[in-house]
């Protein structure tokens, strides 16, 4: 619908100028070009799995402040709105894509030591 009513340049024409210079895109919706900052922190990730026979859920939150991207692991139970658990600041990597990379590359049992981490 939004191709009929607006003029739009083709996806890829798009895409290419937002690759190029990003700060304009991201000031429009007001989004700081730097990236996510650590009193704002963005989930990129999700992973569910079980721990003690409780379904739970890590959300893998990153952030950028010098001298790279940082990260850190809240968790939740499933079906629960309040109570999150969540690890220090964790990740330390040059790019988003090698922290998330990092996260992704956690086992089962290393997702639930953290969780065991930060239980009460």
């Amino acid at each position: 619908h939004c191709r009929n009513v607006l003029p739009l340049p083709p996806f890829e024409v798009w895409m290419e100028d937002y690759r190029r210079d990003r700060r304009p895109y991201l000031e429009a919706l007001g989004v700081e070009a730097s990236g996510p900052r650590r009193d704002a922190p963005v989930t990129v990730e999700l992973r569910p799995f079980e721990h003690a026979g409780e379904s739970w859920c890590a959300g893998f939150a990153l952030f950028h402040e010098p001298p790279g991207w940082q990260g850190f692991i809240r968790f939740h139970r499933e079906g629960a709105v309040d109570g999150a658990q969540r690890t220090a600041d964790v990740f330390l990597e040059d790019t988003p894509e090698a922290v998330r990379a990092r996260f992704r590359s956690f086992s089962l049992n290393t997702l639930q030591a953290f969780l065991r981490s930060t239980l009460p």
